[in-house]
């Protein structure tokens, strides 16, 4: 069976806990978490898409959305405001064809780790 790493690991920064351990409650340290599991799973130039609503993939085999971690619409809302405010992450919004916000777009920003 060949396994690829990507699939199981995904990296957490090093200095994530040291430089905003303080500044983050549990559950915006796992939100942050699941960004980077996001990311490790679906970027493409860095950008990776997920929505705040839990809902069923086109097969119904699982379940897919934040929703599905067991964060509310609200606690999405705050904490991706509050990771802004800390400069960790970028957002910009995705549309459906029917002109309907559909996902919010992310992009970790690794470069803010790096900072001594």
């Amino acid at each position: 069976m060949n396994i690829n790493k990507s699939e199981i690991f995904f990296k957490v920064p090093h200095h994530f806990e040291e430089y905003y351990g303080d500044k983050l409650r549990p559950s915006e340290k796992y939100f942050f978490i699941i960004l980077l599991k996001l990311e490790n799973r679906f970027a493409k130039d860095g950008w990776f898409w997920h929505a705040d609503k839990k809902f069923p993939t086109k097969d119904g085999r699982h379940l897919i959305g934040f929703g599905a971690y067991g964060f509310s619409t609200s606690f999405c809302k705050r904490t991706r405001k509050k990771l802004k405010a800390l400069d960790i992450i970028e957002t910009k919004y995705g549309w459906n064809k029917l002109g309907h916000r559909a996902a919010t777009f992310y992009r970790i920003k690794y470069e803010k780790f790096n900072e001594t």
